[in-house]
């Protein structure tokens, strides 16, 4: 998984770079992979043994988790939801404040460093890159990470924050989700799956409808259909769902050839990458002339085709993370998206992807300023934005997630 990541953060910087000669590789598209991934990733480390929803009793009496397992106490559907029929010595409960608290060490020290930075390149003359804000409300949301519940607005620093925005509140109620996931029948999570990519693929089209009706407000329902994390949610919970399965598998005693292969992953890869080349070619053919006025050489005239990707792929998202993970060993033939994922390069940018992610927008605009941007400044762009990504994990993002895991041991021997 961590090459997949690395690819898809390599489709995200190089949209971006390229809108610089106003060609639009569409890393919209790309987006609901992120939020799969991370549903998938957490559900295999989390859901392998069997689990429940949390009680008060659970914890220490005041503490943290015990105050987070009383709020979801009082939240229909979970007071006595599913996974509470294991009697309490069989089943694992995840502490659901002590969880968040570790998700927000990971995500927020870079989010917060990269809004900063973003923020010095601002006052340095890259305002004009920006669609930011400068109102305290603004900063405000921005510190507490909440500016996607109020689209358009974008995090105070660097814009492309924005998706930690929108992934915070799923680490927030996963604790209390992911027994209800785990003990949904298999047969039934890919309906499940399915149910959920009908939900976000509605509120996109809903978005797509009103941004046809004049005064077709771009901005306002791009924003509305991509950054509010219950729009966002349902792409999560597919995750979860492809997390589950792939466990299911896992404790299948018979997997064969016929059932599953290596090769598999080919054909699902190309299944993905088919609607975005055709996206990024009709985009190419847009008209100019009708573009909306974004100073960062951004046109917008294929705004339709980006929403449109974004409610499709999830569901070809789904079946590609399946494909890389499948257990089989060695039947088949060798897949090469396989090796290519596992490859040493995009395992390393997938190691650095988070803060590859943060730094390269605000790498971007800065040559944008510097330079007259032409194709020759595409490479030289790419390298710094790799570089700059490996030094903020190097010296700073590692470091620090080592160092507040460390406070957060001490702190519970103390």
């Amino acid at each position: 998984m961590n090459g997949l990541r690395g690819l898809a953060s390599l489709h995200v910087v190089l949209t971006h770079i390229f809108h610089g000669i106003q060609v639009d590789l569409m890393s919209s598209a790309i987006l609901g992979l992120f939020y799969m991934l991370s549903g998938f990733l957490l559900t295999v480390s989390f859901c392998q043994k069997p689990l429940r929803i949390s009680r008060s009793e659970d914890f220490p009496s005041y503490s943290g988790d015990a105050i987070y397992a009383r709020f979801v106490s009082m939240v229909p559907g979970l007071r006595n939801g599913t996974g509470q029929e294991h009697q309490k010595g069989d089943t694992s409960v995840i502490g659901g404040w002590s969880f968040f608290k570790r998700r927000l060490q990971r995500l927020l020290p870079v989010y917060y460093v990269g809004n900063i930075i973003g923020a010095l390149a601002n006052h340095l003359g890259a305002s004009h890159f920006m669609m930011n804000g400068t109102s305290l409300r603004h900063l405000i949301l921005t510190v507490l990470g909440a500016t996607s519940w109020f689209p358009p607005m974008l995090p105070m620093g660097s814009l492309v924050t924005w998706s930690v925005s929108t992934m915070i509140p799923f680490y927030f109620i996963y604790p209390a989700i992911a027994p209800l996931i785990q003990n949904v029948d298999r047969s039934k999570l890919f309906n499940l799956a399915v149910k959920m990519y009908l939900i976000q693929g509605s509120w996109m089209l809903f978005c797509i409808i009103m941004f046809l009706v004049p005064p077709r407000d771009f901005w306002r329902w791009y924003f509305w259909s991509r950054n509010p994390p219950p729009m966002r949610l349902p792409v999560f919970i597919m995750g979860c769902c492809a997390g589950m399965e792939h466990l299911h598998r896992l404790n299948d005693e018979k997997t064969n050839c016929e059932k599953a292969t290596r090769q598999s992953a080919n054909w699902e890869f190309i299944k993905c990458f088919t609607p975005i080349l055709m996206g990024v070619i009709i985009g190419m053919s847009g008209d100019d002339n009708e573009c909306y006025e974004l100073d960062i050489g951004f046109c917008f005239d294929n705004g339709l085709v980006r929403m449109l990707l974004e409610a499709l792929m999830p569901i070809l998202y789904y079946d590609l993370i399946l494909a890389l993970v499948n257990p089989v060993g060695d039947c088949g033939n060798p897949s090469w998206f396989l090796n290519l994922c596992n490859s040493k390069f995009l395992q390393f940018v997938g190691e650095i992807s988070y803060s590859l992610l943060v730094v390269h927008f605000t790498v971007y605009v800065t040559m944008k300023i510097v330079t007259e941007f032409r194709a020759q400044i595409i490479p030289p762009t790419i390298f710094l934005s790799i570089f700059g990504g490996w030094l903020m994990y190097r010296f700073y993002e590692k470091p620090m997630v080592s160092y507040l895991h460390r406070s957060g041991q001490k702190g519970k021997k103390a």
